[in-house]
């Protein structure tokens, strides 16, 4: 048996259940769960892209309304995302350093918002796209030093009415940060693992030369 993790696409309510496959997981999630007129998502592992079920959903009028709503919902995501991504596109050619303060809050703003949604759905792919956009602009995480730099230098009395003092902006540099942090931790863990292998093949080499053998 496998740990499946089984979801709501809304991202209403999650489990992990043990299970033989992923029909198997689905069919003890909603037993568990009951018949919510929403479809279930079942993944297994970090990198799965997992299936979706909808077996348990029947066809009234509430279930459509519902699946109308979602359908709405993640066409205006995709449209504000795609306006988003072009706004980034048109300004790709410049530096952070040389975008205007109000093509700095628009392009932050947005990626934050997503960085929000982020904690309670998954993103639709062209999102996605501008999460790396926007990660990989050029001179963005020197310009966002300097931006914090400047706050901290200015009297706590004038930082209200600094422009980069705007508590949204803050925020903005610090899911920013915060996504970079979790990248950096991640590889800190796996050059750590490196290390403790590398102490074990040490160990087993005083090991053989306590017992007199020869590699």
């Amino acid at each position: 048996m496998k740990a499946y993790k089984c979801e709501f696409t809304n991202g209403s309510k999650s489990e992990k259940i043990q299970a033989y496959d992923y029909k198997q997981a689905y069919e003890k999630f909603i037993g568990s769960q009951g018949p919510i007129q929403i479809p279930v998502v079942v993944t297994c592992g970090f990198m799965d892209t997992g299936a979706v079920f909808k077996d348990h959903i029947k066809n009234t009028p509430d279930a459509a309304k519902a699946a109308e709503r979602d359908n709405l919902r993640k066409k205006e995501r995709e449209d504000a995302a795609q306006e988003a991504l072009a706004a980034l596109e048109a300004a790709k050619p410049l530096s952070y350093l040389e975008l205007s303060p109000e093509n700095r809050e628009v392009l932050s703003g947005y990626f934050a918002s997503l960085v929000s949604d982020f904690e309670d759905r998954g993103l639709e792919p062209i999102e996605i796209k501008f999460v790396h956009g926007w990660l990989n602009f050029k001179d963005r995480g020197l310009g966002e030093s300097l931006i914090a730099k400047r706050i901290a230098s200015l009297p706590a009395a004038e930082r209200a009415s600094s422009r980069f003092g705007k508590l949204m902006l803050l925020g903005m540099m610090a899911n920013t940060t915060r996504l970079e942090n979790a990248l950096d931790d991640v590889q800190d863990e796996i050059a750590s693992i490196g290390d403790e292998v590398g102490e074990i093949q040490e160990d087993v080499g005083d090991m053989h030369e306590g017992f007199g053998f020869e590699g």
